[in-house]
């Protein structure tokens, strides 16, 4: 597996931006103050916001299809006119279908209006047309974010009998198989699940994202729900699985702890397959930048690989918590707040920008290669300017950051996590524009998404992502029920005696 020898990064003198002098934001409150205010009365808020916005949603496709509205899928909002802000709608097959069903559910858990339930229940059902196809590596993202949410919500109050539950891990399942296709596809031997079938030739030779970190979790959770067998079919899942983690700990993740976002390998039967054919991004600034969201991809992704082997011994769990908290601190040490780049340095805001590395330039790394003529060496001047944020990645990242500082047992690293994404839900619930208007809760926004000022990729529009929306739910659902140890002042979670704190 190769290794980057070395990554030199320029080093800038930490310049205090004024907000007002950078087209970004603006601290509600006084550093001081937002620090010690607590985020219940902000997140009870948020989420009736996120109810009454997702509820006119469905009510607007529902009526505008009654019969068929459920088999198109809301993915992004129209970044310009005519129609800004209202919702693209997208195909079953489009990797982002899942997200919005997990919206739903997520509000459905939380506040169990009946209409919620019953418009998950039909975006769900369309989704089973995937189960038994090997249509890409995003299949975890549909089916966790789907039945996942299914079976983790429904109880015998809404689903008498299990009948929903029951057909629920049998998709599970299913699409795990499907998943399972693509490791070694085409009996090349990478140790990891190519993205797209052969067929596809999307992005090759064997394309392997940092973004798949989060599909890992469909197999651990079909070799979960099958009792953690040790051997037969569901255990090659669980099996395949963490090998595919270790791929991606070892080609993906660099010595710094930040994050490639794509590594290609040779194909076929020749003596260059399986091995390292190239680095790139397709969504970040350049191939050895930072991408923020695939950063948050693979903070989150870790930490869940982690809570699924910790107790097995013979994969080495603690590498997985390990590259976990190397990607957490690269990803915490380049939020506006803590940052070196005077471009982007802005006190008080926790939301990452959309590329780490886009305005001081491309870090010097073996995959340079700015022109794309094939021949490295050659880096991508920075920007010199600010880069818009991406509300998604903070999300993304705060949910992982509150099952990661869950999980670990250093009392220190503890607070440093769970301090963390509180101040990330702090800037998503309340850092307003230089106008005085919320930046990135939707509330003053024209796009009818729960957040705004998301970014797909670097240097694409400002819109509402509901891949950014699912995870914003989740981590206030993981903020609202954290237990909050003796001595903690937490501004988010409930005491030993179950009180919000």
């Amino acid at each position: 597996m190769h290794e980057p020898q070395g990554r030199l990064r320029r080093i800038f003198p930490v310049i205090a931006a004024l907000c007002l002098t950078l087209p970004t934001c603006v601290p509600e409150e006084p550093p001081s103050e937002s620090a010690a205010s607590p985020l219940r009365p902000r997140i009870d808020d948020a989420f009736v916001f996120a109810q009454e916005r997702t509820r006119a949603t469905i009510d607007e496709l529902a009526g505008a299809a009654p019969d068929s509205f459920a088999s198109l899928y809301p993915v992004v909002t129209k970044p310009s006119p005519p129609n800004l802000g209202s919702w693209v709608q997208k195909p079953v097959e489009d990797w982002r279908s899942g997200f919005f069903p997990g919206v739903v559910w997520e509000l459905y858990r939380h506040g169990r209006d009946p209409r919620m339930r019953q418009a998950a229940l039909a975006w769900t059902s369309h989704m089973a047309t995937l189960e038994n196809d090997a249509i890409d590596h995003d299949l975890g993202f549909r089916f966790l974010s789907t039945f996942g949410e299914a079976l983790s919500v429904l109880d015998e109050r809404d689903d008498p009998g299990g009948v929903w539950r029951g057909r629920a891990r049998t998709a599970i399942e299913r699409s795990a198989f499907s998943l399972d296709r693509l490791f070694d596809a085409g009996s090349t031997k990478v140790g990891a699940y190519r993205a797209f079938p052969l067929s596809n030739d999307y992005l090759a030779p064997y394309p392997v994202y940092i973004d798949s970190m989060m599909n890992v979790e469909l197999p651990l959770l079909a070799w979960d729900l099958a009792g953690r067998p040790g051997s037969g079919p569901l255990r090659m899942l669980y099996e395949h699985a963490v090998t595919h983690a270790k791929t991606v700990m070892a080609e993906n993740i660099r010595t710094d702890g930040s994050t490639y976002h794509i590594v290609q390998h040779g194909e076929g039967a020749g003596p260059g397959a399986g091995r390292i054919h190239k680095k790139i991004s397709v969504q970040g600034f350049a191939a050895e930048s930072t991408w923020s969201r695939g950063q948050a991809w693979a903070l989150h992704g870790f930490t869940t690989v982690y809570r699924f082997t910790r107790d097995d011994p013979s994969v080495e769990p603690a590498r997985f918590l390990e590259t976990a908290t190397r990607v957490a601190d690269y990803f915490l040490a380049h939020l506006p707040n803590d940052t070196r780049d005077p471009y982007n340095h802005v006190p008080s805001d926790f939301v990452p920008p959309s590329d780490f590395d886009a305005a001081l330039g491309e870090p010097e790394g073996p995959w340079n290669d700015a022109n794309g003529d094939g021949v490295l060496g050659d880096r991508r001047p920075g920007t010199h300017a600010f880069t818009a944020r991406d509300s998604s990645a903070a999300a993304i990242a705060a949910s992982g950051l509150l099952e990661l500082g869950a999980l670990v047992d250093d009392p220190g690293l503890r607070e440093r996590y769970l301090g963390a994404a509180e101040n990330i839900l702090h800037s998503l619930l309340t850092f307003r524009a230089p106008d005085g208007k919320l930046a990135y809760l939707a509330v003053d926004s024209p796009h009818r998404g729960i957040l705004a000022r998301g970014s797909t990729s670097y240097g694409g529009p400002q819109q509402s992502l509901s891949f950014g929306d699912r995870y914003f739910l989740e981590a206030m659902r993981r903020c609202l029920a954290l237990e909050t140890r003796a001595g903690e002042a937490r501004r988010c979670g409930r005491n030993a005696q179950g009180d919000p704190v």
